[in-house]
């Protein structure tokens, strides 16, 4: 995926989370977007919210994908 088209794809994710705030797809999709541009610390951010999101609101914790995509942006596992 070429720079602009992550750009894209991070603005759509980002409406996505902003339309529907439990829809996880969106920000798995949002961290993917960050990682590929290298910002790690967007990817925490983006993670951070969505389990702050699905705690509050549902009282669960994010699914067992969008917590092994963070482990494997973040701490390279």
């Amino acid at each position: 995926m070429v720079e602009a088209e992550a750009d894209v794809a991070a603005r759509l994710y980002s409406r996505g989370v902003e339309v529907d705030t439990l829809a996880e797809g969106c920000y798995r999709g949002l961290m993917r977007c960050h990682a590929r541009r290298g910002q790690t610390a967007e990817v925490a951010s983006v993670y951070r919210r969505l389990r702050q999101t699905l705690s509050v609101i549902l009282v669960v914790e994010p699914s067992a994908d969008a917590e092994g995509l963070r482990r494997r942006i973040i701490e390279g596992a």
